[in-house]
């Protein structure tokens, strides 16, 4: 899977000069280009996605008169036919909202406008997460697939019951201004009359189909018997899929026809799925998991999704970047330990401290930048330094006890609470799956903790990001590995997810497979408010299990003074398992990263950095708005086929 540059293994870049901070940030000044959308005079709507027909799919939505979220929604619908190694309606989605409305607004609000309310005290903003992960079916037997592992990573073991037509219609019928079926034209065009195979997804096929007979076959029955040449594509039978869904509504994927259809195919390929396991389907509406720093809120996913390891990561960043002797007193992230974690973020009695800035003192001598950043707080080579044990630390926790009813308190603390022994301290509460066996304490939390392997994911999803001046939406939509289970129901068209694998076999394991349970998640949406509680970023991104690391290099990049432009465009690196032969330690680097972040990356792991082509698609495709200016900056990733648009 890897490049024959990403092979190779060496404490420098073979051949090649150590590239330094700031010819890094050169190079990036002298590559971005197309993929950015200025911002416009006056322009409040902003969009930016991985590929330019969903681009342009929300573009429309908004010229139409729609919202943010049926912009998201039309560019999503064209994702699942133009990336379908990436994302499906087969697959699951995760959405995280804001809704900025004036203070004298009705309890539903008004339809989102084209003008943003003014910030202040007129005006008050709301977050909701729309968690639409899918469940295994209630009939499912663990035992048929041993008691140790993970369930199989591919085929009909892996699918469970697909989230994203349920998550599409909350949204639709919270946030929507426009009719369903209109959302979903640009979606049935780009099926019925064909799409270009873009770069990205050219690369999936010809992993896939050199992947094993298996993968071949899968191939052939998608592209047909010319693949390897074929420059179009299409899919008549999601055609007519989406052209009955746009008919009939969202919810005739779980109880009509089109849910007979599916119903009729997977209990082709595995019988323990039934009727009622789509009609009772629904998706969880909440509240986001949060922490401070440099005075702005970072609001993600709590479990089952990864949200955790992005806060805790943001909470050592600011903890090293204290003043000696002023733990929890004034930077952001207080003493490791804290009993101020709270069910719904960090701090909520001043564990993340009060001032919410970086090293508010100057950090050791440092001079203090914008909002009390320490100007070495954030370099690469500062970001580097604790990347790797954190990270590896948080990857641990998601592969081994992330669950859907985990504590998200215990996931953030890192005093060692989870290891005590206590049984109210389990990750879901059940004194059966003890806390003693998953102790996240010490020097070296990713050593005390017993992960289960789980199958290297390519980052197999979309992000999106959207915003139209009253409500912004970070949109995740997934099937997590290349074409998800490579289960295609050529009577629908659709390709199901493989989340299921991320389930253990293991009875006594929190993530253990069972009836209704959902898996543990790599998706997850950012959105980050400033202090008044508006909207100031809005992030979205795929890149599997390494979407903390990215949404990290993205935000503090943004907070040390950088664009959107910049912050997608930057070199990238991510540490823990992304190909077969990795351990957790593992540190892959795009060849430009500075000199001074790879010196700490090789200093923090015991294995030498593995390089890899500058851009490499599998470093993840990052879509960024940036709202604190009086216009909106948006950024679509140079490692996609997307664009971004402000109007």
């Amino acid at each position: 899977m890897w490049s024959a540059g990403s092979a190779r293994r060496a404490r420098l870049r073979p051949g090649a000069e150590p590239v330094t901070e700031a010819s890094a940030a050169a190079r990036v000044d002298s590559i971005m280009t197309a993929q950015t959308a200025a911002p416009t005079v006056g322009a409040v709507r902003a969009i930016a996605t991985p590929h330019t027909l969903a681009t342009e799919a929300g573009r429309q939505a908004f010229a139409d008169g729609g919202s943010a979220v049926d912009a998201a929604i039309a560019a999503d619908a064209v994702l699942t036919v133009v990336y379908p190694h990436n994302t499906a309606i087969g697959g699951d989605l995760i959405a995280l909202v804001a809704r900025t409305a004036a203070a004298d607004a009705g309890a539903d609000g008004d339809p989102p406008t084209s003008a943003a309310p003014a910030p202040g005290a007129g005006s008050q903003t709301t977050l909701e997460l729309v968690d639409g992960f899918g469940y295994a079916p209630r009939a499912v037997d663990p035992a048929a697939w041993g008691t140790s592992g993970r369930v199989p990573a591919f085929g009909p073991e892996s699918i469970t019951v697909p989230g994203t037509l349920r998550g599409w219609k909350h949204l639709h019928d919270t946030y929507g201004r426009l009719p369903w079926a209109r959302l979903l034209e640009p979606a049935i065009a780009c099926a019925r009359d064909g799409y270009p195979i873009s770069e990205s997804l050219r690369g999936a096929i010809d992993r896939t189909a050199a992947s094993g007979p298996e993968g071949l076959a899968f191939v052939e029955a998608m592209f047909g018997p010319d693949w390897a040449e074929a420059e179009q594509a299409s899919n008549p039978a999601l055609a007519r899929t989406l052209t009955r869904l746009a008919e009939a509504g969202p919810d005739d994927f779980y109880a009509g026809a089109v849910a007979a259809d599916v119903l009729a195919y997977l209990q082709q390929v595995r019988p323990d799925f039934a009727a009622e396991d789509l009609a009772d389907y629904t998706v969880h509406i909440g509240e986001p998991l949060s922490t401070e720093f440099a005075g702005l809120t970072v609001n993600t996913g709590g479990a089952p999704c990864q949200g955790f390891a992005l806060l805790r990561y943001l909470d050592e960043l600011g903890e090293a970047a204290e003043p000696r002797g002023a733990a929890g007193a004034d930077g952001v992230g207080g003493a490791a330990g804290s009993d101020s974690v709270g069910a719904s973020g960090v701090g909520e009695s001043g564990g993340t401290g009060e001032s919410g800035g970086v090293g508010e003192s100057g950090g050791d001598g440092g001079s203090s930048g914008a909002d009390g950043i320490d100007d070495g707080a954030l370099t690469d080579a500062a970001l580097a330094r604790i990347w790797t044990e954190s990270f590896a630390a948080s990857d641990a926790l998601r592969d081994s006890v992330l669950a859907e009813d985990t504590d998200p308190a215990l996931l953030l603390d890192r005093s060692g609470r989870l290891g005590s022994g206590d049984p109210g301290a389990s990750p879901t509460g059940n004194a059966s799956a003890a806390g003693s066996a998953f102790p996240i304490g010490g020097a070296s939390p990713a050593d005390t903790v017993r992960p289960v392997a789980t199958p290297p994911a390519d980052g197999d999803t979309v992000g999106i990001a959207a915003s139209d001046g009253e409500v912004s939406i970070s949109l995740i939509q997934s099937l997590y590995s290349a074409f998800g289970s490579r289960c295609l129901d050529p009577h629908t068209g659709i390709v199901f997810q493989n989340r299921g694998s991320m389930f253990s076999l293991d009875p006594d394991s929190p993530q253990l497979v069972r009836g209704r349970t959902r898996p543990a998640h790599t998706l997850m949406p950012v959105i980050v408010t400033d202090p008044t509680g508006r909207p100031a970023l809005v992030q979205a991104t795929m890149g599997g299990k390494a979407q903390a690391q990215i949404h990290a290099r993205l935000f503090t990049h943004l907070v040390r003074g950088g664009t959107a432009a910049e912050a997608v465009a930057l070199p990238r690196w991510v540490t823990g398992v992304r190909h077969q032969d990795d351990t957790p330690q593992s540190v892959h680097a795009e060849e430009d990263v500075p000199a001074e972040a790879v010196a700490e990356l090789e200093r923090s792991s015991p294995e030498p950095v593995r390089w890899t082509a500058p851009r490499t698609d599998w470093m993840g495709h990052a879509n960024v708005i940036d709202l604190r200016g009086e216009t909106p900056e948006a950024a679509s990733d140079l490692r996609a086929d997307g664009s971004a648009w402000v109007g």
